[in-house]
């Protein structure tokens, strides 16, 4: 038989150190190392994107410009004018020819970190010009049309709009610029 365990005996018993698991000094300094390692690598990741933000932020803006401009005419079934000032760097959309202002009219304007480096408009050169006019028509076609940004970090970006479909092309590789324009 068993015998109960008397008081005293479970004093004994709680006299005894409990084995408590906990981590130790070196278990918690390899996770801060760790830690601290993983920041050093990805802080200079998430500086770099954020440099490049404006350039893709503008980009983005853009493209948006264009499409809207290509929808309004071909549902309004009317030309409508996308009107670039270049030394201001400002693209507004809004008129249109021979008709009242664009539902939704919308403006851009270039941030201070991003530069037009080159603006041709059916292959004129309109980069010094006081104003570049591109046309969308109600057919889904537009002007010949190329602009090349670039970042103060040296980031270069062409945007093309595709004669035939109005649609905008992006290259952000300045080697296939040339092949971007055609």
């Amino acid at each position: 038989m068993n015998p109960r365990p008397t008081s005293a005996s479970r004093r004994v018993a709680s006299a005894r150190p409990s084995r408590v698991r906990a981590f130790t000094l070196v278990e918690l300094m390899l996770v801060v190392g760790l830690a601290a390692l993983a920041m050093a690598v990805g802080i200079p990741a998430f500086v770099n994107a954020r440099h490049k933000a404006p350039l893709r932020q503008t980009v983005q803006n853009l493209t948006e410009v264009f499409s809207r401009a290509r929808a309004q005419a071909i549902m309004t079934g009317r030309a409508v004018e996308l009107r670039i000032r270049p030394i201001d760097g400002v693209f507004e959309l809004g008129s249109v020819t021979g008709g009242a202002n664009v539902p939704g009219a919308m403006a851009i304007t270039l941030p201070a970190e991003v530069g037009i480096e080159l603006l041709d408009v059916n292959l004129q050169p309109m980069k010094d010009a006081e104003e570049a006019v591109v046309r969308f028509h109600a057919n889904g076609t537009c002007d010949l049309f190329a602009l090349v940004l670039r970042s103060v970090e040296n980031e270069m970006c062409m945007v093309t709009l595709e004669l035939t479909t109005g649609l905008a092309r992006v290259e952000h590789d300045p080697q296939n610029f040339m092949k971007a324009a055609r």
